[in-house]
């Protein structure tokens, strides 16, 4: 089985942790210059020993990525400066820094025009593009936009193309709770740390999907989809005369709720009409639409090859279901 195209690493790290303060001490150090890899396939929390040194490579010749923020696309002495102060604030503060690896299939990049394999080069000013409005995303999801500071940069001396980004908040707005520390059996305060499960799927889908833009694809869906209800308007189709599907009809007004302002597919409330209403729905489209439907499926098969290629096999069934597309 293939790797995903994209595979996203995250994790946080509490203001008083030695990642936090080495983090720190290197922002605006010029003089170490390690090759560190990643395994990406690994799940390891050690693997993210990288940000003990995210500053050593970052400025990293042979790496040739510029560290960037949201409004730079490099840094210079002055603004590593005002950055370093930013992040001793947040720790001052007691804020957690959160630590993202965005890791990339290099065939996948290059069949997007963003990886040239032959100079082992990225297009990064769309890279730095994908990863703004990402994190713009990201942060509006946890109600952070006004609130974070963040820093990133490519790194690509492995054999994955990687970003790496690093946020926190100079003045925290989180909530507070209490977590039991078990090295010293004591009950402490300190800012939640933990991202909602789904700010971290809308981060992989943003870098994916503004990569591999299927706008055009998935608009031939929704066309077909919305074809079939304007036939069936346009040409005059009664479903409750119509021979193959009235005794259907029938049988599913006796199954709805009087209240017509339930009438809806998804209520609960329908759940004893809506065996009838699919017979009908398959009845119409096998009768009007064949052709219609044979394209659809392709379509769909097209759309799901194309998650699988995006986020794996695993989590495929997850993010798009061929139901979604017609209801």
């Amino acid at each position: 089985m293939s790797s995903p195209a994209v595979v996203l690493r995250s994790k946080f790290v509490t203001p008083g942790s030695n990642t936090f303060n080495d983090y720190i001490n290197y922002i605006d150090r010029e003089d170490a210059k390690r090759h560190i890899h990643v395994n990406q396939s690994s799940k390891e929390t050690d693997d993210f020993f990288v940000f003990h040194n995210f500053m050593d490579y970052m400025d990293d010749e042979a790496k040739q990525g510029d560290l960037f923020t949201k409004d730079n696309d490099q840094l210079s002495p002055n603004d590593k400066k005002t950055l370093k102060q930013q992040f001793q604030k947040a720790q001052q503060n007691e804020s957690p820094m959160w630590q993202d690896v965005i890791s990339f299939d290099n065939e996948w990049l290059a069949k997007q025009g963003l990886y040239h394999p032959t100079t082992h080069t990225v297009d990064e000013g769309n890279m730095r593009k994908v990863v703004r409005e990402t994190m713009a995303t990201v942060l509006k999801s946890e109600g952070m936009e006004n609130s974070a500071v963040w820093t990133a940069s490519l790194h690509y001396n492995t054999d994955n193309i990687h970003v790496h980004i690093a946020s926190t908040e100079t003045c925290p707005t989180r909530e507070k709770m209490d977590v039991f520390d078990k090295e010293d059996q004591t009950w402490r305060e300190e800012y939640r740390a933990k991202r909602k499960p789904k700010t971290l799927d809308k981060m992989k889908s943003k870098v994916a999907n503004m990569i591999l833009d299927r706008t055009h694809e998935r608009n031939k869906i929704d066309d077909l989809v919305r074809g079939t209800v304007h036939h069936k308007k346009e040409n005059g189709v009664s479903l409750s005369t119509y021979r193959k599907t009235n005794e259907l009809f029938q049988e599913a007004m006796k199954h709805l709720p009087s209240d017509k302002k339930q009438w809806q597919y998804g209520y609960h409330s329908i759940n004893d009409a809506r065996p009838y209403i699919d017979d009908i729905t398959t009845i119409y489209l096998q009768q009007f639409h064949a052709d219609d439907m044979e394209q659809l499926h392709q379509q769909l098969d097209d759309e799901v090859n194309v998650m699988k290629e995006m986020y794996g096999e695993g989590v495929i069934m997850n993010r798009i279901n061929k139901r979604n597309w017609m209801t």
